[in-house]
């Protein structure tokens, strides 16, 4: 007898059956992010505790077995023992030139294909017609809920029918309907189901009758998306993209800025030391002042100007800089240094640094 294992476990074998295939199912719309079907790769798990998988207890009470490894990809790689537990052969890369399947995540967010059990053959996500009921989510058809992080609906051992993986059942199963459910409370035991995390899967489906409790937590997939963190347009904020390629920007906290050599970080502006002068600091009504401005650090800013709530807008060149003012009417005009960070450079928010006043001389000290 030769046995087939993964890698690092037991249980694999190789096989070509002939499979029918049908597309009835209904699922939960999800708006579609990524444009190309992403591959599962890995192994779930179907046994008791003694195979070394800690198992949740039996909701419906009745069950002691399972059936072993169920592959996802046929890229998994395989080795092969003998009874006696004697390595035969050894598959690094996989089967896939003789038994090319494996299960992908749509861009809709559903999964289809097949998996491969050793012991009852093929595993089908989608197109399965009606399971037994929906899940707590309403869902019938096997997909994840990005929004949740975990999987909805149903899939379904072929080795219940009497040929391929649809049609008539095979009358020599017994009362195994071949469902898996894949998230749900649909038999005694409170709220399971498999959750998805970054490239990977956790927890537990249940498959009632022959197949028991099966853990997810060796399945993975490949990410749609590996996008890092970047800065919107106006460096106010950082643009988070998630594995399903859904960008979603967070604002940066008040006199912060998002800094994109620092890998898309919020951080607080520092421009160091500063000089802001003006050649006068007490006018009279409709005299000019004119403004001298410099950074000690002039690498630590893109640009910097003076404005004032007088309506002036004085631009130097480009940090350091001076200008004249416009005729002032007001009893305090206060002159403000604001500089964009060199790291965001044009576009970029500006911050204040500094200020300094100019008061109006009374009316009395004018003639």
């Amino acid at each position: 007898m030769i046995i087939i294992r993964p890698l690092f476990r037991v249980w694999f074998a190789l096989a070509l059956v002939t499979i029918a295939l049908c597309a009835v199912s209904t699922h939960t719309a999800h708006a579609q992010s990524f444009t190309s079907p992403v591959e599962m790769h890995g192994y779930a798990w179907s046994g008791g505790a003694d195979d070394g998988v800690d198992i949740p207890a039996d909701p419906d009470g009745n069950f002691d077995g399972g059936i072993g490894w169920i592959s996802f990809n046929c890229d998994n790689p395989q080795q092969e023992f003998d009874a006696a537990g004697n390595l035969i052969a050894d598959y690094p890369s996989g089967t896939c030139a003789s038994s090319n399947y494996n299960v992908q995540i749509n861009p809709d967010f559903t999964l289809t294909g097949y998996g491969w059990s050793s012991n009852i053959g093929w595993v089908r996500f989608g197109g399965l017609g009606t399971p037994p009921s929906a899940d707590t989510d309403g869902v019938s058809t096997a997909q994840i809920d990005p929004d949740n992080n975990r999987l909805e609906g149903w899939a379904r051992a072929c080795a219940v029918f009497a040929s391929g993986c649809s049609g008539a059942l095979d009358p020599d199963r017994g009362d195994w309907d071949g469902w898996i459910s894949l998230h749900g409370v649909n038999h005694s035991a409170a709220t399971y189901g498999v959750n998805v995390g970054i490239g990977s899967m956790s927890s537990y489906a249940w498959g009632s009758d022959i197949t028991g409790w099966i853990d997810f937590s060796l399945a993975t997939f490949d990410r749609p998306c590996n996008t890092p963190n970047s800065c919107n347009a106006d460096n106010t904020g950082i643009i988070v993209t998630d594995q399903w390629c859904r960008p979603t920007t967070g604002l940066c906290p008040a006199g912060e800025f998002c800094d994109p050599s620092g890998g898309a970080s919020c951080e607080a502006p520092s421009f160091g030391t500063y000089s802001l002068e003006v050649d006068k600091p007490f006018v009279r009504r409709d005299d000019t002042v004119v403004v001298t401005w410099s950074l000690d650090n002039p690498a630590t800013a893109f640009s910097c100007r003076v404005t004032s709530n007088n309506g002036d807008d004085l631009a130097g060149g480009p940090v350091d800089g001076s200008g004249t003012s416009d005729p002032i009417d007001r009893s305090i005009t206060t002159f403000t240094l604001n500089c964009v960070p060199a790291a965001v450079g044009a576009g970029g928010p500006e911050f204040e640094v500094g200020s300094i006043d100019v008061q109006l001389l009374p009316s009395t000290f004018e003639t």
